[in-house]
């Protein structure tokens, strides 16, 4: 069986369409069409019906899909044991926005440059996510904040300790009372992840003090909420990293608060240490313990 197709059946249903998957892979749609059908062929059995403009896995194909997965995973393991010290093939990253953004740049310019062969992808997930996909078995490398411990076996390293702030607007973090308890506020919060573990530390705290804030607005993206807070439509909480530049310039103000947890703990898990998933680890770790 043709491994490039089962890549393709991989790539349809993890975008859940042809035509996204033509782009990923830079084929025509009729190409992947033609592979999909290729691999149906051949197993007597068809894994994908369409619904509305996606397509979804049928009862045989997500019966089939973690197969293939297993198949194209032990093709990458033979490979890279024909070729121990090479630097080439894929790496599956998972990491948070905020880690991706404000963090890894210097660590994915200077990997680019030792390991130009390798296929980089990056998947931006929420930590939670990220934790599941990597005991799934679908990252080789996961970095996010420390949501949850992960079974024996794993190779876990604790990065950095970062703060967390929450900020507003300076002439309304002014008028901002987030210490007195069992009040209201007329400002709500602009979000970027409502699951996000920051997010989760300050949700606890205005509900542990019966501080209600206005319903808030989700943003998914760090830059626009930035910029939303900056012109007063709301106060946000992220790691300070996040912030720090606003912070020094003035363009944001810290809100006081009495949280006692204020700090998130970044860590990395590696599933096979593979030559190119060893320096991508070591690389992060020299970046991010040397900031710390």
């Amino acid at each position: 069986m043709n491994l490039k197709y089962l890549l393709t059946v991989q790539t349809v249903a993890k975008l859940a369409s042809f035509q996204l998957a033509a782009v990923q892979l830079n084929y025509a749609q009729s190409t992947i069409t033609f592979q999909v059908h290729q691999v149906e062929r051949e197993l007597g059995a068809t894994l994908f019906v369409r619904n509305g403009r996606k397509v979804q896995l049928t009862v045989a194909g997500q019966a089939a899909l973690p197969l293939i997965e297993r198949l194209l995973q032990d093709s990458e393991a033979l490979t890279a044991a024909a070729h121990p010290d090479a630097l080439s093939g894929p790496l599956v990253i998972g990491v948070p926005e905020t880690l991706l953004t404000y963090k890894l740049q210097p660590v994915l310019r200077a990997f680019k440059q030792r390991a130009p062969q390798v296929t980089l992808s990056l998947r931006v997930l929420n930590c939670y996510d990220l934790y599941a996909q990597m005991v799934a078995g679908t990252l080789d490398i996961a970095l996010h904040y420390n949501v949850r411990d992960y079974p024996a076996g794993y190779q876990v390293t604790t990065l950095a300790e970062y703060p967390i702030s929450v900020v507003a607007a300076p002439e309304l973090a002014a008028t901002i009372d987030l210490i007195t308890p069992h009040q209201t506020q007329a400002i709500g919060q602009i979000e970027n992840d409502r699951r996000a573990q920051y997010q989760e530390f300050f949700t606890a705290y205005l509900a542990a003090n019966g501080i209600h804030l206005a319903p808030a607005m989700e943003l998914w993206s760090l830059e626009t909420v930035k910029q939303s807070v900056a012109s007063g439509l709301g106060l946000a909480v992220l790691p300070t990293f996040c912030v720090a530049n606003e912070l020094t310039s003035g363009a944001l103000s810290a809100v006081p608060t009495k949280m006692t947890t204020k700090t998130l703990t970044a860590m990395m898990s590696v599933r096979r240490p593979t030559p190119a998933a060893t320096l991508f680890a070591q690389l992060v770790q020299q970046h991010l313990q040397a900031e710390a």
